[in-house]
């Protein structure tokens, strides 16, 4: 990938930050490239000018109505964020916006690629985080840390239990 290409993906993958927000932009995207084979010219321009008022952010280029580049670039932009690479978390609750920013600021300087935040909420978690990343589970749930306490300490548990 080209750093221009790499930069702008990484760029939107910073403004996205998480798969639901990602699918948000795709689904607006195909919206626009579907409008521009339709038959009323008002149309494709009411869905572009929807896309660019709430994506110019990061669409990173002029697109117009009905030019050939547009649909090329278009097609590039879904491609990148069908392919990002997806961080897995699993929280007790569902993160504002201000934590989920902070959360992909933190992990953004460890993940050299762009990425986008896969968040899932599990209510049954007591508390903290676990999340995968490269095939690589780590769990830093309230859960996850009593559970392998009691099994490094089982006997020290059972014996202060037995006093």
């Amino acid at each position: 990938m080209v750093d221009s290409d790499l930069k702008l993906q990484r760029n939107i993958t910073e403004y996205l930050k998480t798969k639901e927000a990602g699918n948000d932009f795709m689904q607006e995207l195909l919206k626009f490239k579907d409008s521009m084979f339709k038959t009323k010219k008002d149309f494709t321009t009411d869905n572009f000018l929807a896309l660019n008022r709430k994506y110019s952010a990061i669409i990173g280029k002029d697109i117009t109505p009905s030019s050939e580049d547009s649909l090329g670039y278009i097609e590039k932009l879904i491609h990148w964020v069908e392919g990002c690479e997806l961080v897995n978390m699993v929280l007790a609750f569902k993160p504002t916006d201000a934590f989920t920013e902070n959360l992909y600021n933190v992990m953004s300087p460890k993940i050299l690629r762009p990425f986008l935040l896969d968040i899932k909420v599990e209510t049954t978690m007591i508390g903290g985080v676990q999340f995968t990343i490269n095939g690589k589970y780590f769990d830093f749930s309230l859960d996850g840390q009593l559970s392998s306490y009691f099994s490094t300490h089982k006997d020290a548990v059972i014996s202060e239990l037995q006093k």
